[in-house]
């Protein structure tokens, strides 16, 4: 998660805001995008862009808890 990666590819499939350049982006910019991609689509950020880059596994835990709660992706 500390690359921004996963969240890339998480995002693409449950949030249509998210850049379309998104992994072209160095690292910090991938995290900022993150970031400003869960405000628009409304998810509530309980981290910041550091956190993401710091790879601090709780606070990457609870940003992938917010995404999957409010898009899982599943279709009832």
């Amino acid at each position: 998660m500390v690359d921004g990666y996963a969240y890339g590819h998480i995002l693409k499939s449950v949030a249509p805001s998210l850049p379309a350049n998104y992994f072209d982006y160095n690292t910090e910019k991938r995290a900022e995008s993150v970031i400003e991609t869960c405000n628009n689509e409304g998810f509530n950020s309980p981290i910041n862009a550091s956190g993401i880059t710091s790879g601090n596994a709780r606070l990457n835990t609870l940003l992938l808890a917010e995404i999957f709660n409010n898009r899982h992706g599943l279709v009832i």
